[in-house]
């Protein structure tokens, strides 16, 4: 019984994080405006290039 609970716990320790890791939306524009300051086309590409292209 014991096992269970402490499975379960590290189930949601690994779902509570679980947002981070994946690409939020705020994420995204985070990197879109890191790819604008630096202006590296490259790492706009490596993110999809989902957000509309500066200088451009």
């Amino acid at each position: 019984e014991g096992e269970g609970e402490i499975a379960e716990d590290l189930l949601w320790d690994v779902k509570t994080p679980e947002p981070e890791h994946g690409p939020p939306p705020a994420l995204e524009e985070i990197s879109c405006h890191l790819s604008e300051l630096l202006d590296s086309e490259p790492l706009s590409q490596a993110t999809g290039d989902d957000c509309s292209s500066p200088s451009l």
